[in-house]
């Protein structure tokens, strides 16, 4: 199976995003959340929404669009929203979850989904249209707990 991650990794790199292990890394961090979408056909700018969860329970979204003049956006969360995310993960079992299987090569958006803690690293990526069992789920989690993360924005 051929792996989807580095692509989709590498629109953060062409946002100038910092790799989310990294981040992890820091002094007073706890967690690193992070959704990259590539949509097809241009529809809306591919984005690179990181969540930063400090151990002062203070919690910071950055989201990156691809733009002609990339455009970044930040948002201070709750840090109820961290441990409503994690605990979502985790019934759904994220950590122990590939890419979601027969994915196509075209005509989709992807979402790759990250999640770094130390030097612990896990990744997903799927296609939200395509999405059943716990990949649904998982795009559900996202959508309710990450909604500024995965807010489409027009090319313009």
């Amino acid at each position: 199976m051929q792996r989807r991650a580095e692509p989709l990794r590498f629109l953060a790199v062409r946002l100038h995003q910092p790799e989310i292990g990294e981040i992890a890394r820091r002094p007073g961090v706890n967690a690193v959340y992070r959704v990259t979408i590539q949509y097809h056909e241009g529809r809306h700018p591919d984005q690179v929404a990181t969540l930063v969860c400090m151990q002062d329970s203070t919690a910071v979204l950055t989201v990156a669009y691809r733009r002609a003049k990339p455009t970044v956006l930040t948002y201070q969360m709750a840090a109820d929203r961290c441990r409503e995310l994690d605990s979502m993960l985790r019934q759904i079992g994220f950590d122990g979850l590939d890419d979601q299987p027969d994915l196509p090569l075209l005509g989709v958006d992807f979402w790759l989904i990250e999640r770094a803690a130390g030097s612990y690293l896990h990744d997903v990526v799927l296609a939200p249209a395509l999405a059943e069992g716990p990949y649904a789920a998982l795009a559900a989690a996202v959508q309710t707990h990450l909604r500024q993360a995965v807010r489409a924005i027009r090319t313009d």
